[in-house]
């Protein structure tokens, strides 16, 4: 997968949190835990080098995982509905893939979520079913999202930069997946009256359509976009040198 550096601002904010304790594990730095008193939100927003586990639950938790300086320097706050996950000035963001970068894991829960956006090189990933009314999740840089199950009634996906996002499950009435950049979508969509797919770039997607309606391709640039499955309708708009894959999909079904 295509890879860029991607530079990063980080902003400083306050952290309440309790219950710490210390474990041994395979690094070198001091493992730690620690779990974190959140107010209740409906959109995160992760702006760390880690990775950051979801899960659909019914109440609000933060649990941090890993060396102890990365679990301290991680910082919350709070924009409207919106939980913001920072780290302090001192972690060095561009340490991708070093071991000098330390191990980070949060793991958060909630009620309901209707967002996500992940700015950087870490990670987020869904744990288990996440069933909501909408859902809009972006994708800023080199990072990964893993959503393996996600039932709702309109999905909007946006990958701008570098980064993976794969979808191992989507039931929704409407959906619109945006690739703008050099990452790459995978999706598998399942009866969506209206599906709406575009890359504007170098990026891919990937999509494989069961009992789906209407479906709207455009691409700009050089990527690609395959289509796999079924579908009533399909309408395409192609700009530039790119291919728009579609001997995989049975239309009229």
């Amino acid at each position: 997968m295509k890879k860029i550096l991607l530079l990063a601002l980080i902003v400083a904010f306050g952290l309440g949190a309790v219950g710490c304790r210390s474990y041994s594990g395979s690094s070198s730095e001091e493992q730690i835990g620690r779990r974190v008193r959140v107010r209740p939100f409906e959109q995160i927003e992760t702006r760390l080098l880690g990775t950051v586990i979801y899960q659909q639950a019914d109440t609000f938790g933060l649990k941090l995982e890993g060396d102890k300086k990365m679990v301290d320097g991680v910082q919350v706050s709070y924009e409207g509905n919106r939980i913001v996950l920072t780290q302090k000035n001192n972690v060095n963001l561009f340490s991708f893939g070093s071991r000098r970068s330390g191990k980070l894991t949060l793991y958060i829960s909630s009620p309901d979520l209707i967002g996500a956006d992940l700015v950087g090189a870490g990670s987020f990933e869904v744990r288990g079913k996440l069933d909501t009314d909408t859902l809009r999740l972006v994708l800023r840089g080199a990072g990964d999202m893993n959503i393996p199950y996600v039932v709702c009634d309109y999905l909007n996906a946006e990958l701008r930069g570098a980064g993976d996002m794969t979808f191992g499950h989507v039931e929704t009435v409407g959906s619109d997946v945006q690739v703008r950049g050099v990452g790459d979508i995978d999706i598998r969509l399942k009866n969506a009256a209206r599906a709406r797919f575009g890359v504007h770039g170098t990026g891919d997607i990937d999509a494989n359509l069961e009992r789906c309606g209407m479906v709207d391709c455009e691409l700009v640039g050089v990527g690609d976009i395959t289509l796999k499955g079924d579908a009533r309708q399909l309408k395409q708009s192609l700009r530039g040198t790119g291919d728009i894959d579609v001997s995989g999909l049975l239309i009229g079904k």
